[in-house]
């Protein structure tokens, strides 16, 4: 069985690291990007299962962008 790809966008690279770990350690495959435009780039190259978008960052004003992004992807499989 294939891992969930999970995807964290994150400016805190704390933050991202420590999510990394945890998720890692329960059997997840993990990317972690420290900006919008860096999410971007990667969900164009490959589509992960989650994201985790730190909302109450400077990334708020790329969700618009990810959004149009995942649904042209993923259609109605897309769960906010």
């Amino acid at each position: 069985m294939n891992a969930v790809r999970v995807l964290i966008v994150d400016d805190e690279p704390q933050a991202r690291r420590l999510l990394r770990t945890a998720l890692i350690g329960h059997g997840f495959e993990v990317t972690d990007v420290a900006s919008g435009e860096q999410a971007i780039e990667n969900l164009r190259e490959a589509l992960p299962d989650v994201i985790l978008l730190a909302a109450w960052s400077g990334q708020t004003r790329i969700f618009p962008s990810l959004l149009s992004l995942l649904r042209r992807h993923h259609g109605a499989k897309l769960k906010l």
